[in-house]
């Protein structure tokens, strides 16, 4: 898989889990569940799932602790 469809992949994994988390009253357990299914599916290296894991905790622990800056511009895109 080129390296561009990769990252489109990875990014869609992230939206689609940060999705699922906000609207879940167990956003953790959501994420692992998630992180679970991308696993098994076959589909996604455990290097990739570790992509989408770092990207989404990192995001979910912004939204929980927003005064942490990590540096990254508003609006960033993620891309791998």
């Amino acid at each position: 898989m080129a390296a561009v469809d990769t990252a489109e992949k990875i990014n869609n994994a992230i939206g689609d889990c940060l999705t699922r988390c906000y609207s879940s009253p167990t956003p953790v357990l959501c994420l692992t569940e998630y992180l679970k299914s991308l696993l098994e599916s076959g589909d996604w290296t455990p290097d990739d799932v570790a992509k989408v894991r770092s990207a989404a905790v990192r995001i979910l622990r912004n939204i929980a602790a927003p005064e942490e800056d990590d540096g990254l511009p508003i609006g960033f895109q993620l891309t791998y």
